[in-house]
């Protein structure tokens, strides 16, 4: 959502997050956006631009709707999926331990992760996260 927010330049937006905005992104139309630069791929490490190239792989070849169709096969829309529908609300807080539940079984192998690597990522995460209320 708050990407969303941002790409459409909503009112949920600071007047900072705005300007940022208008440095990076042009409107085509209501549906349509472009970068104004090209991506500094210098901010990314190895490791994601590697899973970035996995997930075009995966999913580059879908258009809007079927990548949006796509997001609503998992958990982490899923869990809200009653009070979407309703239309109760457009948007929820996410819990990001949802992140590191099991997929397996799930037909698209690239989310495929072993009960082991999930909990050692999640422990990693919750540190990290420790790590920064800290500093």
């Amino acid at each position: 959502s708050n990407t969303k927010d941002l790409i459409e330049d909503t009112s949920f937006l600071t007047e900072e997050e705005s300007s940022y905005r208008k440095q990076f992104i042009e409107t085509i139309n209501s549906n349509f956006y472009k970068s104004i630069h090209p991506v500094d791929e210098k901010v990314f490490s190895s490791t994601d631009k590697q899973i970035m190239k996995q997930i075009y792989e995966t999913f580059g070849h879908l258009d809007q709707f079927n990548l949006s169709d796509e997001s609503h096969n998992y958990p982490e829309w899923k869990k809200f999926e009653g009070y979407l529908n309703a239309k109760n609300a457009s948007r929820f807080a996410m819990n990001y331990e949802d992140f590191f539940i099991s997929k397996i079984g799930n037909e698209n192998p690239l989310f495929d992760a072993n009960e082991e690597s999930l909990q050692l990522s999640k422990e990693l995460f919750l540190e990290n996260g420790y790590i920064y209320r800290w500093i």
